[in-house]
This record gives structure tokens, C-alpha cells and sequence, in this order.
């Protein structure tokens, strides 16, 4: 059951990181033999706000992949103002790396 959560979770954040993609003017790498997006999430944590409501909170995940710039104008955006919904939070933060392969 805990790897049926996981593989469900992972779907998850690949579908909202897809859209985010297209929305910020980039695209996930595809790894070469599978197929399938360079990508990795971890330490996924809910966060409770317990101050303002016993069900308030929210979601935090570092996200790892491989990307392409699409939209240089777009990703910028992405760079100045964060992504997701908790930037409030401190969440959303983006740090790049260029890759040398």
C-alpha cells in the first residue's frame, strides 16, 4: 500500500510540474532509455498553520530533474517570483544549475 501512495504521489507532482512547464517556458528532459521525465520528488511534508484553522496548512516537496529552457521570457518569471502556491510560505524558491552534458 505505502508504494501504491508513493507512485500515486509521484504522478501527481509530475502532472502539476508538466503544467507548470508550459506555463514558465520549459520542458522536463526525457531520459534516453525509459522514456520518461528526468524528475524526482522528495521530502514531500504537510505543514499545519494550526493559528488559523485545525485543517490549514500546506504542502512542501523538493522537486530534482532535468530541464530545457523553451521560453526565456517565461522562465525568467519563474526565476524573479518562485512557483506554486506557497510562496508566502517560503516555498516556491528555484535554484538552477546549468548542466555540462
Amino acid at each position: 500500500m505505502e508504494w501504491a501512495l508513493k507512485i500515486e504521489m509521484e504522478q501527481r507532482v509530475l502532472s502539476w510540474w508538466q503544467v507548470q512547464a508550459g506555463k514558465y517556458g520549459f520542458r522536463l528532459e526525457q531520459d534516453k532509455k525509459s522514456n520518461y521525465p528526468v524528475f524526482q520528488s522528495s521530502a514531500y511534508q504537510w505543514n499545519a498553520l494550526p493559528e488559523k484553522d485545525r485543517k490549514a496548512g500546506y504542502s512542501s516537496l523538493d522537486l530534482t530533474g532535468k530541464i530545457s529552457v523553451t521560453n526565456i521570457k517565461l522562465f525568467q518569471g519563474l526565476l524573479k517570483g518562485g512557483i506554486g502556491k506557497s510562496k508566502a510560505f517560503g516555498c516556491g524558491l528555484v535554484m538552477i544549475q546549468r548542466s555540462f552534458v
